[in-house]
């Protein structure tokens, strides 16, 4: 993570599993059996709220009060000049401006409904989409509890629910409507599922000395697809559908080697 985001060579790998890792691991690690009563879900839910929402908005209620000040330390930039003739990538050419009482409230009001973020602080998204679809899946889950006794069906229906959310994510990224931030929160409900369903089944244990067909079969995937996929259908939309598998497979060989 830290030789991606220093830009070290060769690190463009890292992008292909470095994020779902996390959303694959929250799944893995939430107990099903701390969200099966109600008690237990608002516990849950307050101890998400408390690691994860509380310091989203401390953090990037700090960087929105030093905004000016990040300006008069030129941290940020209000020249559109210096940021063209810079050797900067686009995802990091933001121009600011100066905030006045009223910019502050405002900004600070949106962040804590969710609904803004910071230069500084951009990478807080984490911390947003993490807990939304933390607590919508054992929300979703203790629900399917209290109506269901049934296990296998639990996790049937869960499946069925993550790819309908997968699909509302894919089709936000072809048209690129962000639904409030919730294209986000669909596109990554399928990787906790993943990483509940792998916990629940125990997969790794049953896998034993075997795990390493995790990663065989990831990388096999993957170039199967850059080298085949993307010369012959590159002009199917299929290509975009077939990568995400692809990517799947990379994050659970992450996530395997990480274990």
């Amino acid at each position: 993570m830290v030789l991606r985001h220093a830009r070290a060579p060769h690190s463009d790998f890292v992008l292909l599993f470095h994020m779902s890792i996390f959303f694959i691991a929250s799944g893995y690690l939430t107990r099903k059996n701390a969200i099966e009563n109600f008690s237990g879900l608002k516990e849950y839910c307050i101890r998400k709220i408390k690691g994860l929402y509380f310091p989203y908005v401390l953090y990037s209620g700090i960087f929105v009060c030093l905004n000016n000040v990040f300006l008069q330390l030129n941290i940020y930039t209000d020249d559109a000049a210096f940021l063209k003739e810079q050797s900067i990538e686009p995802t990091y050419k933001m121009l600011s401006t100066q905030y006045t009482l009223k910019d502050t409230v405002t900004k600070l009001c949106q962040i804590i409904f969710l609904k803004a973020s910071t230069q500084i602080g951009g990478a807080l998204w984490f911390f947003q989409v993490l807990l939304i679809v933390l607590i919508v899946y054992a929300t979703f889950e203790y629900i399917l509890c209290v109506i269901l006794k049934d296990e296998k069906k639990h996790f049937l229906i869960q499946g069925c629910a993550a790819i309908f959310l997968l699909i509302i994510g894919y089709y936000c990224s072809l048209t690129g409507k962000k639904l409030h931030g919730f294209n986000r929160v669909c596109s990554v409900y399928i990787l906790v599922y993943l990483g509940s369903l792998i916990k629940q089944k125990n997969v790794m244990e049953k896998l034993g000395a075997h795990n390493w067909l995790f990663p065989l079969a990831g990388v096999s995937l993957f170039h199967f697809v850059l080298v085949i996929i993307e010369v012959t259908l590159r002009w199917m939309e299929i290509t975009l559908i077939i990568r995400f598998f692809s990517f799947l497979c990379q994050a659970l060989d992450g996530f395997c080697c990480m274990r």
